[in-house]
């Protein structure tokens, strides 16, 4: 009768290979065959003791020496080029597409800078963000210096390169104040709700649509209530408008009102409608 063959399953772990390998060649170095076993298990038993205290011991973290100064320079950085975007776009004949190529650079923005700073860009976010608790008290001032010396930066940058190109100055736009307040009101609730909800609810934590999620949101928004408030929705994105030229310095509070406003309020909406998470 033929023998039962047993088969014995070895573990694959790479750490446990190698030891054992390591224990092997040791083994075979030693050129007694009576002693080969003995030295051995005298080898190996302690290399297992180790791999075992290894495979229980958590990894250490990697060590942040970047600081936490680097949060506010993506943030410069993200606003930046959303307000070369706006300026470029504008001024640079795309009429009717502006807001696509607009809303397209701040998805791209969101997705380079979400996992370091959140990706605000916008400061009525950042305060938005902050009532929702999802933004330490020490950081909203410092990320709204960052966005609007971001925005003031890009806005003098893309100045230089439209006077460059023979751009001439825009005329200011005439806007109502009441028409103008409700549409800015309107348009900022929608675009800060939808990043409260893509990019800051433990429901949609790991979700890979966020910045398109934000970017359409702004395209959307501009298309609807471009014409009557200019599309602002962000106080930075208002600062710079207003030194571009597209709106005048005296129209500028009604921005600022409207935008903190809309933020405020949609962090309000948002706790309500999601509840306690």
């Amino acid at each position: 009768a033929k023998a039962s063959s047993r088969k014995i399953k070895t573990p694959c772990d790479p750490l446990l290979v190698a030891i054992f390998l390591y224990s092997h060649i040791m083994a075979k170095i030693i050129k007694s065959p009576a002693t080969n076993i003995k030295y051995f298990f005298l080898i190996f038993t302690p290399l297992e003791t180790l791999y075992s205290t290894l495979r229980r011991r958590p990894m250490a973290a990697t060590q942040d020496n970047t600081g936490i100064f680097r949060k506010y320079v993506v943030e410069f950085v993200g606003t930046f080029f959303l307000l070369m975007a706006i300026c470029m776009a504008v001024s640079g004949g795309l009429g009717q597409f502006a807001p696509l190529a607009i809303g397209a650079m701040l998805m791209v923005m969101v997705f380079a800078g979400g996992h370091i700073s959140g990706a605000h860009y916008n400061p009525a976010v950042s305060v938005a963000i902050y009532l929702r608790g999802k933004l330490n008290a020490g950081d909203v001032l410092p990320y709204m210096v960052a966005q609007f010396l971001g925005a003031t930066l890009a806005v003098m940058l893309a100045g230089f390169l439209l006077e460059s190109m023979g751009v001439p100055d825009p005329a200011p736009k005439e806007i109502e104040i009441v028409p103008a307040l409700i549409a800015e009101i309107l348009g900022t609730i929608a675009l800060v709700y939808v990043i409260l909800n893509v990019a800051t609810s433990t429901r949609t934590t790991g979700n890979s649509f966020y910045g398109l999620a934000i970017g359409f949101a702004v395209i959307a928004c501009a298309y609807a209530f471009g014409g009557i408030s200019g599309g602002a929705f962000n106080p930075a994105v208002a600062l710079g408008m207003t030194m571009a030229g597209y709106s005048s310095w005296a129209s500028i509070w009604i921005f600022i009102v409207a935008n903190f406003v809309g933020g405020a309020l949609a962090a309000f909406l948002f706790q309500y409608v999601n509840g306690p998470e």
